[in-house]
C-alpha cells in the first residue's frame, strides 16, 4: 500500500517505541544528541520517548507510514463508522518517518502535563554536568536565538521539534511529504513554519524544500561544539 501522512491522535505503546527506534537509527552518531545525553547513549530512547509523548499529548505526532512489506496485524473490528478500520490499518503499517509538531499557541514541554510524560524522569537521570549544560548553555543560546530570529512566530506559528526518517527509507520523499502537508495546514491558517536543525546537510535539505535560513549559532558542550541552524518557511515560498 502507498505511503500515507497523518496524525496519530492516541498512539499505542508499540507505535511510540517504533518511532523511538526510527529516531535512534536516524540520529545515530549525532553530535547534538550526544551533548543532550551527556554522552550516555542509553538515555537516548528516553529523550525521544519524552518528546514523542509530549507531542502526541498537546501537539501533533505526524507520521508517514507504509505497509508494503508487512500486512500483518490488521484487525477486523469495524462497527460501521470506519474509525476502527483506520486505526487498525495504522497499527499494521510501518512508521518510515515522523515529526513532532506544535501548532500556534503550543510549545514542547511548556506544560507540566507534557513534562510528566517522560521529560522529568529523563532530566533527573542526567549527570549534574549535563543538567547544568542544558539550563545554562543549550537552553539559553537556543531559546534566545529562537526569540531573536522568530519573534512572536516562535509561539504563534508552526514549529517542528523533531523530524526523523529511518535511514533505510531516506531519499524516498517521506519526510518531504509530511512537511508539505504541514505547509498546507499552516498556509490555510495564514501561518509560517519554523524549525531548528543541527547539521549542514539537514539545513540544506530544508532549504531545498523552501525554508529560508535565518541564522546559525554554535553550541559548545562538554562532548564537543555543534551548529544550530534556524529556518523558517513562508507561504508561497515552495
Amino acid at each position: 500500500m502507498p505511503p500515507t501522512v497523518h496524525v496519530i491522535q492516541n498512539p499505542t505503546d508499540a507505535q511510540i517505541e517504533e518511532a523511538v527506534g526510527v529516531a535512534m537509527r536516524a540520529f545515530a552518531g549525532d553530535a547534538s544528541v550526544d551533548s543532550m545525553t551527556g554522552g550516555n547513549d542509553t538515555l537516548q530512547p528516553a529523550l525521544y520517548r519524552s518528546m514523542i509523548k509530549a507531542g502526541a499529548s498537546e501537539g501533533g505526532f505526524w507520521v508517514v507510514q507504509n505497509g508494503d512489506d508487512d500486512g500483518s496485524g490488521k484487525e477486523d473490528d469495524d462497527d460501521g463508522s470506519g474509525k476502527e478500520d483506520e486505526e487498525a490499518e495504522s497499527r499494521a503499517m510501518k512508521i518510515r518517518s515522523f515529526g513532532i509538531w506544535f501548532g500556534p499557541g503550543k510549545k514542547l514541554f511548556e506544560t507540566e502535563e507534557q513534562r510528566s510524560l517522560g521529560w522529568n524522569d529523563y532530566f533527573a537521570g542526567l549527570s549534574a554536568e549535563t543538567r547544568e549544560w542544558w539550563m545554562t548553555t543549550f537552553h539559553t543560546k537556543h531559546e534566545e536565538s529562537l526569540e531573536r530570529l522568530l519573534g512572536s512566530a516562535y509561539q504563534d506559528d508552526w514549529f517542528a521539534n523533531l523530524i526523523a526518517t529511518d535511514p533505510e527509507h531516506q531519499r524516498k520523499g517521506y519526510a518531504s511529504a509530511m512537511i508539505r502537508q504541514v505547509f498546507r495546514e499552516a498556509e490555510k491558517q495564514g501561518k509560517t513554519v519554523a524549525l531548528a536543525t543541527q547539521t549542514e546537510i539537514n539545513a540544506t535539505f530544508y532549504q531545498n524544500l523552501g525554508f529560508t535560513l535565518l541564522g546559525k549559532e554554535d553550541i559548545p558542550a562538554p562532548t564537543g561544539t555543534w551548529p544550530d541552524y534556524f529556518l523558517r518557511w513562508y507561504a508561497g515560498s515552495r
